[in-house]
């Protein structure tokens, strides 16, 4: 089932790169954060940390991009204050631990993103490194980049019908503080013909490796850890131009997304439409 979304943003996107607290992230959620945020839907009140369920119901996820300004801002990832209790407790077991021992280890990573604790003890680091990369990633002032999309974005998913009425009730994409509205828009999905211009963000797979925007890396589906994620590359638009395609392999189709006020054009599964 295909399903389209108009989201509304209250606060800025910002996303990190892979191993990182800080730093220049993509532009654009990318579709483990799409699935992401009905995850955070479909497991409300308590989040978890594997949402392989929901993830093998949505086939395919892509985000349409409006034109956007970016800022580089400081920021702070955790603090003392603004904290998880399990995660402040961990943190005071890791520090206080003569020796930071297999379950330990273990649970930095399920918990604190970024550290890969069990990377640095492969890599031989000493206990008292470990620890100190742990405190970094609690309190380390860093930049991120902010992206203020300048009108509305859409979602575009394809998914099973019995999760198709999640998207309309996303709240956040990506981190706590990237909050938005959600509202659906019925559409009849109409076969277009090449070339098209789009703003959704494509796998290169479906473009034959053509891309005349800008190709970015970004994974598929959740992940538990980086070391875990899989990554494809996607093309993605640039700040006020939309994405030409002349071509799609076999196996994608170019489509016209049709409904109340909007006309898009998108790339797609074929066996989806």
């Amino acid at each position: 089932m295909i399903v389209l979304v108009r989201l509304d943003f209250f606060s800025p996107f910002f996303a990190y790169p892979f191993y990182m607290l800080h730093g220049r992230g993509p532009v654009a959620p990318p579709p483990s954060t799409l699935i992401g945020a009905l995850a955070a839907v479909y497991y409300a009140p308590r989040e978890r940390g594997d949402v392989s369920e929901l993830a093998e119901r949505v086939r395919y996820a892509s985000f349409y991009v409006p034109s956007y300004v970016e800022v580089e801002n400081p920021a702070r990832h955790f603090t003392g204050y603004v904290q998880k209790k399990q995660r402040l407790n961990l943190l005071r077991q890791a520090l206080a631990a003569e020796r930071l021992d297999a379950d330990l280890i273990r649970r930095l990573d399920a918990n604190i993103r970024g550290v890969n604790a069990a990377k640095l003890r492969q890599l031989g680091m000493h206990d008292s490194a470990i620890k100190r990369a742990v405190a970094a990633a609690f309190m380390s002032p860093g930049t991120r980049r902010e992206v203020y999309y300048s009108e509305p974005a859409y979602a575009l998913y394809v998914l099973d019908a019995e999760v198709a009425h999640l998207p309309r009730h996303i709240y956040r994409l990506g981190q706590k503080e990237t909050l938005v509205a959600a509202t659906p828009v019925d559409v009849e999905i109409r076969k277009a013909e090449l070339p098209i211009n789009t703003r959704f963000y494509t796998p290169l797979e479906a473009l034959g490796g053509a891309c005349d925007g800008d190709v970015a890396y970004m994974a598929e589906k959740p992940f538990p850890s980086p070391d875990k994620a899989r990554l494809k590359p996607y093309c993605l638009p640039r700040v006020g131009v939309g994405i030409n395609v002349r071509l799609v392999e076999r196996g994608w189709t170019a489509v016209r997304v049709v409904g109340d006020g909007v006309s898009l054009d998108a790339v797609l599964p074929e066996d989806a439409v």
